[in-house]
Parts: structure tokens; sequence; C-alpha cells
């Protein structure tokens, strides 16, 4: 199984079936798990592990995972007592791994038994291919990750790593993707990547494709931002001059001076 075309296949899938935004965390923490054990065809993972990896409580674990199952993305049996569920993953692109290699394979070859036997459905030739044909996404994730840690200073967890995959995966440009981070790092926020996932999709709703649509958007904001302020700033000055009319007292006298006056009323 290929990590990164079953995520791509993913999100093709996602475009013609609809599944919650906690089913889509869900496959995402599975497939890491599924990943780090090796593409075993079952593993067994606690509900308490993927509360921690998804966010999500027990509950909306529980749901997603039917979803997925009646989506037929993964299968799992639960079990009895304390025992963990057993999961499988139900990849997209094992049939045709298996047209791919037999077409490679249809030469002759002495050794073809052998080499089914020894590689399965992975052979020498089609590693070769997908090596070749996922250099560009690879070197422009691992591009991407690495300025967003210098930019934010602290490690890509396994959500933040799935967000800027979606990213990616949706064809959100790169320099759109920092211009967001940098937005969501002066905020007050503990999990600047999914504040800056909320700006990437308010520009997306805004028609925002590229740097140069996003750097004019920010530069109108910010116009429109100083015309509010000035704007304020005329109001607060016309208030000013009604309180000195009203009270009797010279306009132009700090504020700090009427303050005595209007706790007298």
């Amino acid at each position: 199984m290929n990590y990164l075309t079953e995520i791509n296949s993913f999100y093709d899938w996602l475009e013609t079936n609809s599944i919650s935004d906690s089913g889509i965390v869900l496959w995402h923490a599975l497939m890491h798990i599924c990943n780090k054990a090796g593409w075993i065809t079952e593993f067994a993972v606690a509900i308490s592990t993927l509360e921690t990896k998804t966010g999500l409580k027990k509950g909306a674990i529980i749901r997603a995972r039917q979803r997925l199952q009646q989506a037929g993305r993964i299968d799992f049996k639960s079990r009895a007592g304390q025992q963990s569920a057993i999961y499988t993953i139900i990849p997209f692109n094992d049939s045709l791994c298996s047209i791919k290699e037999r077409k490679v394979e249809r030469k002759p070859d002495t050794n073809w038994n052998a080499n089914r036997t020894q590689s399965g459905t992975q052979t020498g030739p089609i590693i070769k291919l997908n090596e070749t044909k996922l250099n560009k996404p690879v070197d422009a994730r691992e591009k991407l990750i690495s300025d967003i840690k210098a930019l934010t200073n602290r490690p890509i967890s396994s959500r933040d790593y799935q967000i800027i995959i979606g990213w990616l995966d949706d064809g959100v440009d790169s320099l759109v993707a920092l211009e967001a981070i940098k937005k969501a790092i002066i905020q007050p926020a503990d999990a600047p990547i999914i504040y800056a996932d909320k700006i990437v999709i308010d520009w997306d709703k805004r028609g925002l494709k590229t740097i140069g649509d996003v750097l004019e958007f920010l530069k109108q904001e910010k116009k429109e931002k100083l015309s509010k302020r000035e704007q304020d700033d005329a109001e607060r000055r016309r208030l000013t001059e009604e309180y000195d009319r009203l009270t009797g007292q010279q306009a132009g006298g700090s504020v700090q001076s009427k303050l005595p006056s209007l706790c007298q009323y």
C-alpha cells in the first residue's frame, strides 16, 4: 500500500462521496497507525488512542467508524470486555497495482514465480514507477512542512500533518498556506495550524487562489480597517465636542478633566 497514493485517492473519492469531518480525521488516524504497523492487514487500536490522535470523543469515533465501514473504506470487529477493536483499512489501489504488475511481468523471466512469491503485489519495476511519479509531491510536502515548522517554532502533530496534506491535496498554493500560517501565529490560538485552516477555507470561499490574490485582499482589508479606525476617531471627537457643549466646558479639555463632572450626575 502506498501512503500518499491512498491519501490522494481518498480525496478523489470524497468528491463523489459524503463523509463527515470526524470520519475524515478518523480515516487519517487509522492510516497513520496502519502505516506505523507496517501495513498489516488487521491491527488493534484502543479507543483512547484514537481519541488522542483525532481529538474526537468516544461517541464521535464510534459513529465515524460505522460510517466509514458503511462507505467501504474500513472494516472493524468489536471485541468483548476491555479488548480493543480490530481494524482493516480497505485500500483504493490494490487492483490497480495488480494490473500494472502483470503488464510489467509479461516479459519472459525465469524467476517470475519466485519474484511473485517473495514480493507479493509490489515488484521492483512498480516501486520504481511510484518513486518517479511521487518525487515532486513528496518534495513539495516536505518543504511546506519544513517552512511551517520554522514559522511556528513547534513540532507538527499528527492532526496538523493531516491538515497540511489536505491543503496540498486540495491544490492550495504553498505560499497561500504559509501566509495563512503567518496570520494564525499572531493570534492568541493554541493550535495555529487549525486556525490557519479556517483562514485557508475562508480565502478559498472568497476565490483567493494565488498569493497575489491573497496579498491584494489583505491590502484592501487593511485599508478598510484603517478607514474604520478613522471613522471611530471622528465619532469620538464628535461625542467629546457634544459633551463639552452640554456641560458648558471648553472644547478641547482632556477627558480626565471631565470625569469629576460626570461623577456628579
